[in-house]
């Protein structure tokens, strides 16, 4: 019986896995994607779910996150480095506009001058007791579905009709 009292940490980290856990289970219960092709996200204890993206074998894909030191919360779309990860991306920078306006939601752009991986951000910051805070789950579970349909919407098909051709 040592090994499971043995401190604090223990105990926080399982707590923490079982909110995550909770937390991911009721958003992809609640999540409705106007794209049935999209694969959904495996549930995780951890503060990322993943959703693939066109092309397959991890080149591309999308995700749900949380930065719980500083109560944010958002969705990424990340490209793999490498040739096609950034043929795909500088595909996509080209309909930039287009993209931005179809979303309809603040995103940031990020290459690969800037971060190991090419990434696009949308994200927002929760006060109060940030992201964990219960006051603000509802609007957490809203924003995160809002943005991973959107995402789908304004990627999938693009990313599908870009690693086809």
């Amino acid at each position: 019986d040592s090994e499971v009292d043995s401190g604090d940490e223990f105990t926080e980290e399982d707590e923490s896995q079982k909110w995550y856990r909770e937390f991911w289970t009721e958003l992809l219960d609640r999540l409705s994607l106007d794209d049935p092709q999209q694969p959904i996200a495996n549930v995780t204890r951890s503060g990322n779910i993943y959703f693939s993206m066109p092309p397959s074998g991890g080149q591309v894909w999308l995700s749900a996150f949380f930065v719980q030191a500083k109560g944010m919360v958002g969705v990424y779309l990340r490209f793999s480095s490498g040739e096609l990860g950034d043929r795909l991306y500088e595909s996509l920078i080209e309909e930039r506009e287009v993209i931005e306006e179809e979303l309809g939601i603040p995103v940031e752009w990020r290459d690969a001058s800037v971060s190991k991986l090419c990434n696009l951000t949308a994200r927002r910051t929760f006060g109060k007791g940030g992201a964990k805070n219960p006051e603000n789950r509802e609007e957490i579970l809203e924003f995160l579905c809002d943005t991973i349909n959107r995402f789908v919407n304004a990627f999938r098909p693009r990313l599908k009709r870009l690693s086809e051709s």
